[in-house]
């Protein structure tokens, strides 16, 4: 598996794919297999994912984070919803149906903290109605991705992104009003 490292020839970036397969290998694997239901489908996803990841290697500066690991899971699950809609030629699946598939300085830094906080509990909640709404806001809004990089990692249109983030910054304020007044009530 790890062959594909050798046309990289940045030995600073072969590097770094080669510890993040070693650290992510079983979870990608198992990730894969969720989708596709095939061992052997799944390491091919796994090894499509590490060449897609290799584009990004040089902006990912520390291994070890959520934020890397969070990247691996999207492109992973992505390029596995990918095989299986090419594995099954059917078009007329939509990428939803697939993957059901599947004040003062430390008075402003607790407000952010319960702000995060409400941010978190919100992108979970959205995270488990729709996944996808959430793997979209975490690449644009977390990891800062460009339109473009999305549409490469998500394999969608520019129209698809487009409805996408609409409709998911629409869900994701409806669950932050609901938060809202959930606290408010409580």
């Amino acid at each position: 598996m790890l062959s594909f490292l050798l046309i990289i020839e940045n030995e600073e970036a072969r590097n770094k794919l080669e510890y993040l397969y070693i650290k992510h290998h079983k979870e990608m694997i198992y990730r894969a297999y969720q989708i596709t239901g095939d061992f052997q489908l799944a390491e091919d996803v796994v090894q499509t994912a590490f060449i897609k990841l290799a584009d990004y290697i040089e902006k990912i500066d520390d291994l070890d984070c959520n934020k890397t690991r969070g990247l691996i899971v999207i492109i992973v699950k992505h390029t596995a919803i990918d095989l299986n809609r090419k594995r099954n030629r059917r078009e007329d699946l939509t990428f939803d149906e697939l993957e059901e598939i599947m004040t003062d300085r430390s008075a402003a830094f607790e407000f952010q903290l319960v702000e995060l906080d409400a941010i978190e509990r919100t992108m979970n909640r959205l995270a488990k109605e729709n996944a996808n709404y959430a793997d979209i806001l975490t690449l644009k809004y977390f990891y800062h991705y460009e339109n473009e990089r999305i549409m490469e990692i998500l394999n969608i249109s520019s129209e698809n992104l487009r409805v996408r983030l609409y409709r998911a910054r629409g869900r994701f304020k409806e669950l932050i009003l609901e938060e809202g007044s959930a606290v408010s009530e409580g």
